[in-house]
């Protein structure tokens, strides 16, 4: 009796979920739904048939599936370097396939890898992969922006908005420096070789 009681409880449930498959007459499940042989039923946004025992698709799919890769989603198609190798991969219908590199060609700067030749930016400088994590940057100084106006690397502006006197910057690769504190009851600033020398008045 006891035996008889578990196979309704809890066998039975489990074959209305998930079909037991079993001679040629047995159909599909898909989503927990039952589907007869020969039933056609959504598949993502493909339209698949149910036959003996499993679903058919159209491959390829006419809607192809995005691709998680390390945190990360692809689209359909899409090629990109690993960012833990240089493995240069693609994207297709929801798998990832990579193909081995070797990155002693190549040149990896803030977490990206560059191939040999190419060339990237790093703040305002262009700078070129030449292999072997090895890169040449023109030396081009950042400007600033120092009172409303764009004043180039190693330039001094003064500013002479505030009512107690002047404040004379100097712009040093995209930051400001105070060189000169001119503000009565201020201290005076004086930046040389990087060492700040204050001056009470």
């Amino acid at each position: 009796m006891l035996t008889v009681l578990l196979f309704l409880l809890v066998i039975l449930p489990l074959t209305r979920q998930y079909p037991m498959l079993e001679g040629g007459d047995v159909g599909c499940a898909h989503d927990g739904q039952d589907v007869d042989i020969g039933d056609l039923l959504m598949v993502g946004c493909d339209n698949c048939t149910c036959t003996p025992g499993k679903i058919v698709c159209p491959t390829p799919p006419t809607c192809p599936r995005d691709c998680l890769y390390k945190e990360t989603i692809y689209k359909d198609g899409d090629k990109f370097t690993s960012s833990k190798t240089c493995d240069k991969c693609v994207c297709r219908d929801g798998t990832v396939t990579c193909s081995p590199k070797d990155c002693r060609g190549s040149c990896t700067v803030n977490g990206k890898h560059y191939e040999k030749g190419e060339s990237f930016k790093i703040d305002c400088e262009t700078c070129i992969c030449l292999g072997r994590d090895v890169i040449k940057c023109n030396k081009h100084f950042c400007p600033c922006l120092i009172a409303n106006q764009i004043v180039e690397h190693g330039d001094e502006i003064t500013d002479a908005n505030d009512p107690r006197g002047t404040l004379v910057y100097i712009c040093d690769d995209g930051r400001q420096t105070i060189k000169e504190d001119n503000r009565l009851g201020g201290p005076v600033v004086l930046v040389r070789a990087g060492i700040e020398d204050i001056l009470e008045e």
